[in-house]
């Protein structure tokens, strides 16, 4: 529908329904051009018509309750001619006119009123239905059902709609027939697509009046009708993935580690999606290997085996093991290859121990963030050597991702020695022209064949004309190109280097220094003295060196004792520096004490700590301590990078772990309550794990709407999509801020939050005094939380409380009975911001207080 309404936008599209037995159109409805959800209504009766929705047993069903169309009204036939027995069957007396002569006309169609007097649409009911594909008869499954060994009778019926329609066989038997047999024995008999996926055996079939199976009486399945096995939760990290994405797409609320997929109600089209969910999260899998290993716990680790051959097969290059020093690690610019690693390695202090980040398999998909990029070098960086101080240089781009590293380095409290950037410009300092995407991988193709035949000491010149593969060719012929590079791989590592040259990056102010080596040579329009990161940092940040030659040329041939000679001093001045005591890199400026008291309460009182969601702050929680006792101490932690230099925590357990430093000494001997809002529930988890592991005694856990820390979800998240995010989170206090996504995907990072500081002092939904730095501080500490990974090896012990919003999608709950099956679940009135607000966080608070009924 919204495809027809955008390519003839000035028609108007109705949706029109009635059978041939009632003059065909008996309900209408205009479809609206902002349709919201995915299902249109079939409308409201025509003039002169009647519509019912009833029952087995003829009766008015209510408002949302599904139930068979029955059509009244003049339009309505007599009956089928010279076939009275169907007559009588479809056309009777319609009881709910005033004319006793008035007849219904039964379609066999099932639809529920809708409040706004429209009624949806639902399907047939008769036997025959469509699955995964595969038109079935219902009866031949039932009879083959009713044919297995103990069983005396069976029907079958399909339960769902679309991709999640399954059958489901209900029997009874005189003994107890196991549903395992009685699976494998209709597995013997039919095809794959037909055999049920539930089995519910019962005493007896219930019947219509006129004894006919009543199929609407028939019992949800619930997961015990699956085939299960005795319940043990997933343990690990792909477990619990594996587990969640099996629940989103099996419609099961809980997977033990030993289930099966097939028999849980998986078929070929889900475990084609399964494939599809799983390599999403990064993880290797085929439809082979699962058919192979469909036990989740022996997929698991057959996917872990799997990505630990990657890891062991993509680890940091090793230009130089030897030195006494702490290593230097060298971050790729958009090609990926450090090619020029070990000629770079030569020239620096061989004291100094340095490693390669190798960049993505170029089999995989392609990384197309900044920060998802350093995030997997961090991750190198660490199993390399566990903790800082830290050395990282980049040359060109490689620079910019270096940057992003000693971010994240410094969010999991980590710190810097030194960051070195070879010719890297600010983001943003030099606009590339826009080409299409062929015209980008020729222009890599080319870029990369004259360089290595400029390495290898040829010249051939390449046509103007052509394609990468042509390029591929020359360059394969001419013996340039490393063995092992063939066609595939070339083809892949020019999509991966589009990809990062597409990516976007807003570079934000770090407390570090950083020395930059700026090549002489460059062109004019390259001449700035910072290369435009005294836009980012203050200059007294900024050690910048001129080293001979032009940009490319300080990776290769003469310049390069040069800029070996420069890295290795600046090296030597940061090493003296920190040996002072003098470390950049340390989380310095003005004075944060995360600990805020909102309520000071009575000493020997309980204490409640709160957290906020992301980008949130203290003042959230302003409602929540007006609706408890005057006498109970609330504490608030203020997230760091709201305020003053501070860079946002990079990992829950590391914010976790700062906030209970900070909170010791305010602790004592007290009844102690840990309260997260969103992504503060994950954080009050970690941190009440970590107070149960130094023996702290924790009353109670309360985390309000916060998403289970095991749901597949996507790892990237542009700056765009993050922003978008965070504009619906304020629009959610009832205020709209009239920012599209259209509207603000051609704008630079820092035009988009001028634009949205803009509408939110419009729009009051900020003071009017409000600073773009603080506006830019809540998006900053937004986004690298919602990037922000989180999945608990262990849980805490302590009494497990989730507040969910009204509006919180189906999968919420049932994703976290899996993965806390101890949890107690409330159910707020209010969205996602307005539970903390009066009069919804009435119940937020009486939950804390354990006076909230479930």
């Amino acid at each position: 529908m919204r495809k027809t309404t955008q390519q003839l936008p000035d028609v108007a599209l109705h949706n029109l329904y009635g059978p041939t037995e009632a003059a065909v159109d008996v309900t209408a409805w205009a479809c609206p051009r902002d349709l919201e959800g995915d299902r249109m209504s079939i409308g409201a009766p025509v003039a002169n018509t009647r519509m019912y929705v009833l029952d087995a047993q003829g009766q008015p069903v209510p408002v949302g309750v599904a139930g068979e169309l029955y059509i009244g009204g003049v339009q309505v036939a007599r009956g089928y001619l010279n076939r009275p027995e169907l007559t009588a069957e479809k056309f009777m007396a319609d009881p709910f006119a005033d004319d006793a002569d008035a007849m219904m006309y039964r379609t066999g169609d099932v639809g529920c009123w809708l409040a706004d007097g429209t009624i949806d649409y639902q399907g047939r009911n008769d036997d025959q239905v469509k699955i995964r594909g595969f038109r079935v008869e219902l009866g031949e499954i039932s009879s083959a059902l009713q044919d297995c060994r103990g069983v005396q009778e069976a029907v079958v019926i399909a339960r769902g709609t679309g991709a999640a329609k399954q059958l489901v066989g209900y029997y009874t038997s005189d003994e107890a027939v196991g549903a395992e047999a009685v699976k494998a024995e209709l597995s013997a008999r039919l095809p794959e697509y037909m055999v049920p996926s539930a089995y519910v055996a019962l005493e007896s079939l219930p019947l219509t009046p006129n004894g006919k199976v009543n199929r609407k009486a028939l019992p949800e399945p619930d997961d015990s009708a699956l085939i299960r096995h005795a319940y043990e939760a997933p343990q690990g990290e792909t477990e619990l993935k594996l587990a969640a994405i099996w629940q989103q797409l099996l419609g099961v609320a809980q997977v033990s580690r030993h289930d099966h997929f097939f028999e849980l109600g998986g078929h070929s089209l889900l475990a084609i999606r399964l494939v599809s969910e799983v390599q999403k999260q990064g993880f290797r899998l085929d439809l082979a290997t699962l058919f192979t290993a469909p036990v989740l716990s022996s997929l698991a680790s057959v996917i872990t085996a799997s990505s630990a051959a990657s890891l062991a097969a993509d680890p940091v290059i090793p230009f130089r093991t030897t030195g006494s020093q702490t290593p230097l690690f060298i971050v790729p610019e958009f090609s990926g290859e450090l090619l020029y690693g070990p000629a770079l390695t030569a020239v620096i202090d061989a004291d100094i121990p340095v490693y390669g980040l190798s960049a993505p398999d170029r089999m995989q998909p392609s990384l197309k963030t900044y920060q998802h990029m350093a995030t997997r070098y961090v991750q190198m960086i660490r199993r390399t050597q566990p903790e800082g101080p830290y050395r990282l240089l980049g040359w060109s781009t490689g620079g910019v991702v270096a940057y992003e590293i000693a971010a994240q380095l410094l969010g999991l409290d980590q710190t810097v020695e030194f960051l070195g950037m070879l010719d890297s410009w600010k983001p943003g300092l030099i606009q590339r022209p826009a080409l299409s995407g062929q015209a980008m991988m020729r222009e890599l193709s080319r870029g990369m064949v004259n360089y290595l035949m400029q390495q290898s000491g040829q010249t051939v010149d390449l046509p103007q004309s052509g394609d990468w593969q042509d390029d591929y060719r020359i360059a394969k012929a001419t013996g340039c190109l490393p063995a092992s590079w063939s066609e595939t791989y070339f083809h892949n590592m020019l999509i991966h280097q589009k990809d990062f040259l597409n990516a976007e990056y807003h570079a934000l102010p770090l407390p570090v220094e950083i020395d930059l080596f700026a090549a002489q040579d460059n062109p004019s329009a390259l001449g700035e003295l910072y290369l435009g990161w005294d836009q980012v940092l203050d200059t007294a940040q900024i050690h910048v060196e001129s080293v001979p030659g032009e940009h490319f040329e300080l990776v290769t041939g003469a310049c390069l004792p040069h800029v070996g000679q420069a890295i290795s001093a600046a090296v030597a001045r940061r090493r003296k520096a920190a040996s002072s005591g003098l470390l950049s890199g340390q989380q310095t400026g003005q004075p944060y004490e995360p600990v805020v008291t909102l309520q000071a309460g009575v000493p020997g009182q309980p204490v409640c700590i709160c957290i906020p969601g992301a980008g949130d702050n203290v003042l959230s929680f302003v409602d929540l301590v007006q609706s408890m006792p005057k006498t109970q101490t609330m504490l608030a932690l203020q997230p760091r990078g709201l305020w003053g230099n501070g860079v946002p925590h990079a990992s829950v357990e590391a914010a976790a772990a700062f906030y209970l430093q900070a909170l010791t000494p305010r602790l004592q001997q007290r009844e102690i309550h840990v309260l997260g809002h969103s992504f503060g529930g994950w954080v009050a988890m970690a941190l009440v794990k970590q107070m149960e592991d130094k023996g702290i005694q924790v009353a109670s856990l309360t985390m309000a709407d916060s998403r289970a820390p095991v749901t597949p979800r996507q790892e990237e998240y542009t700056n765009l999509e993050t922003m978008m995010w965070l504009i619906r989170l304020f629009e959610m206090r009832g205020k709209s801020l009239g920012l599209t996504e259209a509207m603000l995907a051609p704008m630079a990072p820092e035009a988009r939050l001028q634009r949205l500081h803009l509408a939110l002092t419009e729009s009051g939904l900020m003071h009017a005094r409000t600073t773009l730095k603080e506006v830019t501080a809540i998006y900053r500490s937004f986004s690298a939380n919602v990037r922000t990974r989180y999945l608990p090896e262990t849980l805490p012990k302590t009494p497990a409380r989730l507040l969910l919003a009204h509006d919180v999608p189906d999968t919420r709950q049932p994703e976290w009975q899996s993965f806390m099956p101890s949890v107690q679940i409330f159910h707020s009135p209010g969205n996602h911001v307005t539970l903390l607000k009066s009069p919804d966080v009435t119940l937020l608070a009486e939950i804390i207080l354990g006076q909230a009924a479930i």
